[in-house]
């Protein structure tokens, strides 16, 4: 099991925004068009992330917090349940502000650096709701870095928060070996027996036979292994009810 920390999504953001340092950086010049949101969000747990400012303009009103994916990304985020303003007397180069999203309580507490800012309450969970922000006053350039659990925090994660926010990553592994009873590459692929949808596949190692294959899902899965070679006539071979670990 692993911790997969998410970043801001390129499918998921306005037109002004441009993304750098792995998605982690967004970066805008006007204030239309500049929302984005993360990859992953929560609908349950309570989780802690932090944002620094790494350049500003002295318009900028910053606008951050958690949001639905079901709102559009298109429109403003200022003055909408879950999002925070910040005013430009209040954000400085450097500054780093901490989020903690507890889905369960509907609420989030917002620092600048590690002093208590604001704390949002009230907020109806009943999707995933994702980190965002977005501006809705800059006319010059505002860059603005997350830190998803990448990394060490500027300041210490609130006591019972998960450190950081993203996907939970568990594993799929075993051996493979050909009708001669020797390890062997072949394509292994491993399907959701929820919903069908392909989790993730692997070739196994030619000298070991060994796979392995992320996967988000806790459930179980369907694993295929596809014939090769000396077995290229053979048919794919299906195990059923796999979990991971």
């Amino acid at each position: 099991m692993a911790f997969l920390p998410t970043a801001w999504s390129a499918a998921d953001k306005g037109s002004a925004v441009t993304l750098s340092n792995a998605d982690l950086t967004t970066s805008y010049s006007a204030y239309t068009g500049s929302n984005v949101r993360a990859a992953a969000g929560k609908s349950s747990g309570k989780w802690y992330w932090e944002l620094t400012i790494a350049a500003r303009h002295g318009s900028a009103y910053i606008n951050a917090g958690v949001w639905p994916a079901s709102r559009a990304i298109g429109t403003y985020i200022y003055n909408t349940s879950g999002v925070y303003r910040i005013i430009p007397t209040v954000h400085a180069v450097g500054d780093v502000f901490g989020f903690a999203f507890d889905a369960g309580s509907g609420t989030l507490a917002i620092t600048r650096n590690g002093a208590a800012l604001s704390t949002l309450t009230g907020l109806s969970i009943t999707e995933p709701w994702r980190p965002v922000v977005g501006d809705d006053n800059a006319a010059g350039l505002v860059s603005i870095t997350a830190n998803f659990g990448a990394t060490a925090f500027a300041y210490s994660v609130p006591s019972g928060f998960n450190p950081g926010i993203g996907e939970i990553s568990y594993t799929l592994s075993g051996g493979v070996e050909d009708a001669a009873g020797v390890s062997a590459a072949r394509l292994v692929r491993a399907y959701r027996e929820d919903t069908g949808a392909l989790a993730g596949s692997a070739t196994s190692n030619g000298a070991t036979g060994l796979y392995s294959i992320a996967t988000t899902h806790t459930g179980a899965h369907t694993l295929v292994f596809y014939p090769a070679g000396a077995d290229a006539g053979l048919g794919a071979i299906v195990l059923r009810g796999v979990t991971p670990v």
